[in-house]
């Protein structure tokens, strides 16, 4: 059997250093790298491509969120499951984290035999959605509607960066979705990631009204004028389906 391979990236030494050791005593893990600082975590894992990346928040020179960003736009596939630990606890940051590509959080403290079992919930479920997606590289797809949109203007940190980003991958997938966004797109999405429909909406308006109202060439080039919810997901998704299917 494949070991699953993980690199252990915090700046607390001796909690890594023991983290990578129980890993490592349990038959399915290998521990294939250990980061104390952002630079090296980054680093390591462009390198290695571990199956699983451990990132701590807090660390010197790049922060776990600055290897996120980092990592977001680095071009490696498979893309790694990464899992954020930190003793900070505020829902900003935890968001923040999905934005930029985490696929769990967990908070400080915490049993190492618990993250041994997470791994192995997300390595499961995850690996078994990949080989359901019949779309291709799911993380290619992904680093290309973030470049696009974020060339557009529509910036990483508010709430509607994440809604923008997933509600284009859904169009591309399935063109005919966004003649009924409220019934289709805004439910779903409220749905993976427990809020409201109404909330979804909202945000996605306000970051494209911030985007226009910016001035960004681009965005404005594209449009014209401000596009609808709708006009703004059809219009890039139907521009990003292009390129993506093209490669």
């Amino acid at each position: 059997m494949n070991k699953i391979r993980i690199v252990v990236a915090d700046d607390n030494i001796d909690f890594a250093d023991m983290l990578a050791e129980y890993l490592n005593s349990q038959p399915e893990f290998e521990v294939i790298g250990i980061a104390n600082d952002g630079n090296e975590a980054y680093d390591l894992i462009k390198e290695l491509i571990p199956d699983v990346a451990i990132i701590d928040v807090v660390m010197p020179h790049i922060d776990g969120l600055g290897v996120l960003e980092k990592l977001m736009f680095t071009n490696i596939h498979p893309k790694p499951i990464y899992i954020m630990l930190s003793s900070i606890g505020h829902d900003s940051t935890t968001q923040k984290s999905f934005i930029l590509g985490a696929d769990y959080y967990m908070a400080k403290p915490i049993d190492v035999s618990i993250v041994a079992k997470r791994i192995k919930l997300l390595f499961n479920s995850i690996s078994k959605y990949s080989k359901s997606d019949n779309t291709g590289n799911n993380h290619d797809n992904e680093v290309i509607i973030s470049e696009y949109i974020h060339d557009l203007g529509i910036t990483l940190y508010p709430k509607g960066y994440l809604y923008v980003r997933d509600a284009i991958d859904m169009t591309i997938r399935d063109m005919n979705i966004i003649d009924s966004i409220t019934k289709n797109v805004y439910p779903e999405l409220a749905k993976r990631y427990k809020t409201m429909p109404s909330s979804v909406e909202r945000s996605i308006r306000k970051a494209i009204s911030e985007a226009w109202e910016n001035g960004n060439a681009k965005m404005i080039n594209l449009f014209k004028y401000k596009p609808s919810n709708s006009e703004f997901v059809a219009k890039v998704a139907d521009e990003l389906r292009y390129i993506l299917y093209k490669k």
